[in-house]
């Protein structure tokens, strides 16, 4: 499958329960089930295969005659319709974004839909709050060969992940105190990055907090995540990254453990008025040293 042409998140979610709802039936067992009620549709195993694994988009009333042969409760075929709508709607990104890296797209689904999300980051500002001139340190940073256009098509896209953000979706920062003194780029850009990073926080949506150096070893150096939840029945999902590539934590137990050390950390950091003190109280420093 291109990279086009991947499903939406919210589809894959869908597709997932209806393999699981389907248990031990066989697939030629439901489709003659599927084709025995009074309007069928145009079932095989073929197109119930290729939903089971995304790579097609029921439609509403479809999601309903599997789940009445599957026996679903009421409640959940109410929920399920609504996925299958919901990954029909245009506002999903069925694209490539330009200058996205590949395996991002998906990430950008749950971005844009989840209700809440949480970030820790021990090492860097979230892509979703950095400032063009910090964006660009890092990205030249790690990839040391970049051409300027390049740059520029992924710079952009970073700050596009940050404007199609819900407006209602609830944001928690949790940093370590070495990003806030962390030097990235010119002085300049540090200080624009801390600026920005104390208006995100005015945010009445949301909460940024940083772990002080003082907290010594905690639960956050095994590495930075992110959780989304959703509004609606979608499980959860978290998600990291480094040199092997993007992971995507789906497991309950995964996700489970994650929630546990967030809110560790969550527990071990300055408040949220102490954070963007300390915040405050760098710019000074830094803007002292460059006189």
């Amino acid at each position: 499958m291109t990279q086009a042409n991947i499903p939406p998140a919210v589809y894959k979610q869908l597709a997932a329960e209806l393999k699981a709802l389907r248990g031990k039936r066989r697939q030629d067992d439901v489709i003659a089930t599927l084709l025995a009620m009074p309007d069928p549709g145009a079932w095989s195993v073929s197109k119930l295969s290729r939903a089971e694994n995304a790579l097609i988009r029921l439609q509403p009333d479809e999601v309903e005659d599997l789940c009445a042969v599957y026996e679903v409760s009421a409640e959940d075929v109410a929920r399920l319709k609504r996925w299958a709508r919901a990954s029909r709607s245009k506002n999903h990104w069925q694209r490539r974004m330009p200058g996205l890296i590949e395996d991002l797209t998906e990430l950008l689904e749950y971005e844009s839909s989840a209700a809440v999300q949480r970030i820790w980051d021990p090492t860097l500002v979230p892509a979703i709050c950095q400032t063009p001139g910090y964006a660009a340190a890092v990205i030249s940073g790690i990839k040391r060969d970049i051409d300027s256009a390049d740059l520029e098509r992924r710079v952009d896209a970073r700050l596009k992940r940050a404007e199609i953000l819900p407006e209602s979706q609830e944001l928690h920062l949790l940093l370590d105190e070495r990003v806030i003194r962390g030097r990235i780029g010119t002085i300049p850009v540090q200080i624009e990055q801390l600026r920005h990073l104390a208006v995100i926080a005015q945010h009445p949506k949301t909460t940024l907090q940083v772990v002080p150096e003082y907290a010594g070893a905690h639960p956050g150096l095994i590495g930075w995540f992110m959780l989304f939840e959703f509004s609606d029945a979608t499980p959860d999902i978290g998600y990291t990254d480094g040199p092997g590539g993007c992971v995507y934590l789906r497991d309950a137990e995964d996700i489970r453990a994650c929630t546990l050390r967030f809110g560790q950390l969550s527990g071990l950091a300055l408040t949220s008025g102490e954070s963007i003190a300390l915040i405050n109280r760098v710019i000074e420093e830094i803007s002292s040293e460059s006189q």
